[in-house]
């Protein structure tokens, strides 16, 4: 792929990759944005995956544990995760909205879409 992609978020396709949480992805040569939509008391558990990853809230409220650190992140909030460390998320009764960054590309997001 040597060309640019133009989007628009609400015009990416949406999937449901656990209950309560959905994901729009945008696909580049070597990084990715995933924009993940929490719906009230959704969690991701505790995970780690090979890829740098980093994240704005852009809505809402989230609160996200990485590693022993837990911290409660509201609209701004930004965080990176290094490769291979362990970490999480959970909304409580409203919804959130974060954009994450990963590098390089989560194989297994593109294979959803």
């Amino acid at each position: 792929m040597n060309q640019a992609v133009w989007a628009h978020l609400e015009q990416l396709p949406e999937r449901e990759v656990r209950p309560g949480v959905f994901l729009r992805i945008l696909v580049g040569q070597r990084l990715m944005f995933s924009a993940v939509r929490f719906a009230p008391h959704a969690i991701v558990p505790t995970h780690h995956h090979p890829h740098e990853q980093m994240g704005i809230v852009l809505d809402g409220e989230l609160e996200l544990w990485i590693e022993e650190e837990r911290r409660t992140l509201r609209h701004g909030d930004m965080y990176t995760v290094p490769p291979n460390v362990p970490h999480g998320a959970e909304t409580k009764d409203a919804p959130c909205l974060v954009l994450d960054v990963f590098h390089p590309l989560r194989e297994d997001y593109v294979r959803l879409f």
